[in-house]
């Protein structure tokens, strides 16, 4: 018996919880697709325009930088389940591996998420249905696939990633 099967009322709310954030990526997904300008190679992002000029090798140490500290505050807290965001994990562990020319297998992405697999599974079913990531499988063995950001998903890590560092600069701290 599956594990759903035994607490049917607890899996029909982890399942319109995600279906509810996969709804709000989408939303966000379809918002970023409206402000991308294929002239000018850059992203609008709150009546600015965001060069599409850094290098997603830079953007990727930055998103590692996000998942490590993630981990050491799930790891401080005494409480992790609190601070848990797989769906943002994984999209960090795929920006990165792709940064990288790395190939994330599903389980790859269990193991990003910190989830256990059937977990990381809806995830990715989530994100796959907003258009963020896509499944392509392995050329070299039939029983995998690998999980890859669509030019959608890039697009939305590449500027969460810049907004997100432009509100880091200095100085980061007031008196």
């Amino acid at each position: 018996m599956a594990q759903h099967d035994k607490n049917p009322p607890a899996y029909q709310d982890l399942e319109s919880k995600v279906e509810a954030l996969g709804l709000i990526v989408q939303k966000i997904g379809e918002a970023i697709s409206e402000y991308s300008t294929e002239s000018t190679g850059a992203v609008a992002h709150n009546s600015t325009l965001i060069p599409d000029t850094i290098p997603d090798v830079s953007l990727a140490v930055f998103a590692q930088k996000l998942y490590l500290s993630r981990r050491e505050m799930m790891n401080r807290s005494g409480s992790p389940e609190l601070f848990h965001e797989p769906a943002w994990d994984i999209l960090l562990d795929l920006f990165i591996a792709q940064a990288r020319d790395k190939h994330i297998s599903v389980t790859d992405a269990a193991l990003a998420g910190q989830v256990p697999t059937t977990t990381a599974l809806r995830w990715v079913w989530s994100l796959e249905k907003t258009g963020l990531v896509e499944r392509q499988p392995d050329a070299s063995d039939k029983r995998r696939s690998f999980v890859m950001l669509t030019h959608t998903g890039l697009t939305f890590m590449r500027t969460s990633l810049i907004s997100m560092s432009n509100k880091m600069k200095p100085p980061l701290f007031s008196t």
